[in-house]
């Protein structure tokens, strides 16, 4: 078998490219866990991507957003937030990329938690800067989750966004969710859920 980059970004020579096609499977082992180990970026898309199952990464992104979001920054500079909010992103919504397709049910009741927490999240935690972006952030991937666990159902679809932006407590504006709709692939949802909500 014949690795091949899939970023596209990596740049092999093809020297470097042929030899690392020529590696055993413990010289591949073996480079993993040496990339691994020294390098934090390449262990946590190992961990997130490759080796933790998607109801172990929801447990995990759970977790890690009520450790992260657990007391109030004590930093009130607009850049310094945007950054944590940045690295929040990562931690938090990244890994739920993988976890959709295959978890959508679940994956749309954990955003739907993080969005019913917007609130106290920007009221107790952030002191200043942004809301909408985070609050954006969530809308898309609750979108791409309900799109996913409907099984493309305009009408399933269509039924829970209206559910949701009659529901105060969610935070949810028709116009967030506009947004969102216009952020998805180009097909026969987003031309559907255009039709319906972009007046």
């Amino acid at each position: 078998m014949e690795w091949q980059c899939e970023c596209g970004e990596c740049q092999f020579s093809a020297e470097q490219q042929e030899r690392l096609n020529q590696f055993t499977r413990v010289e591949l082992l073996n480079l993993i866990y040496e990339l691994a180990c020294n390098n934090p970026r390449a262990n946590s898309i190992l961990k997130n991507k490759w080796l933790t199952t998607p109801p172990d990464i929801l447990s995990r992104v759970k977790e890690e957003y009520e450790e992260r979001t657990r007391e109030q920054l004590d930093f009130w500079d607009e850049a310094r937030i945007s950054s944590w909010l940045n690295d929040l992103y990562y931690a938090i919504l990244v890994p739920l990329k993988n976890v959709i397709p295959v978890l959508p049910h679940q994956s749309e009741e954990l955003i739907l938690f993080f969005i019913s927490d917007w609130h106290r999240l920007y009221e107790e935690i952030i002191p200043a800067g942004d809301d909408d972006s985070w609050h954006g952030y969530l809308v898309d991937f609750w979108l791409k989750a309900i799109c996913k666990s409907t099984n493309g159902d305009i009408n399933n679809i269509t039924t829970k966004i209206d559910n949701i932006n009659k529901n105060t407590h969610m935070s949810i504006t028709l116009t967030s969710i506009i947004a969102s709709i216009h952020k998805l692939p180009k097909g026969t949802i987003k031309d559907g859920l255009i039709k319906r909500y972009d007046m």
